[in-house]
């Protein structure tokens, strides 16, 4: 079978329609990304935390801007990417995608150092970043926000690949995001 799904592979009872995810393909990402906009405007309070997260990660990346770090804030931006796993977005015959590089990292600092309004008070939500960066669009600001939330979504997969018995095995995550 020609670029299975995840239910293809290990032969799992169970349809789209019957769970709350995306299920992926093996071998490419399926055309969908995740909308940060979706997690502010949701009634689950929780969700809406995960946005506030977002919003927090964008005003630290702004003061590491603003406070002459900005190749700490680069680096920080260039940590947001998509796990392999994931498979959202518009790669095709490939789950390789492209993240946010090293000049759009340095376009979205120099846009805090010459943008007034950003430097009295960071976006209110990551999809204005889409707005004002050159190559920032919905796949990147779902790569950024898989990458700041990835804590969130490893648990959430945990748990549902639990209870539906997906199989899965201990690894290490890298750098997750943490307000703290």
């Amino acid at each position: 079978m020609k670029n299975r799904r995840l239910i293809d592979a290990f032969q799992l009872g169970f349809t789209q329609d019957e769970v709350p995810f995306a299920i992926p393909h093996l071998e490419e990402d399926i055309p969908l990304c995740v909308d940060p906009f979706l997690l502010w405007s949701s009634g689950n309070p929780e969700y809406r935390e995960l946005h506030a997260q977002l919003v927090g990660f964008l005003a630290h990346f702004g003061s590491l801007v603003l406070g002459g770090e900005e190749v700490e804030a680069q680096q920080l931006l260039l940590t947001c990417r998509e796990p392999h796993e994931l498979g959202l977005g518009y790669a095709s015959n490939s789950k390789g995608g492209s993240f946010i590089g090293p000049k759009t990292a340095a376009a979205a600092a120099e846009l805090f150092l010459e943008t007034p309004q950003l430097q009295a008070a960071a976006p209110r939500h990551v999809e204005e970043l889409g707005l004002l960066v050159p190559n920032i669009a919905e796949d990147r600001i779902s790569d950024l926000t898989v990458g700041v939330l990835r804590e969130f979504f490893t648990r959430y997969t945990e748990q549902h690949a639990g209870s539906l018995g997906i199989p899965t095995r201990k690894f290490r995550i890298p750098e997750v995001w943490d307000s703290e």
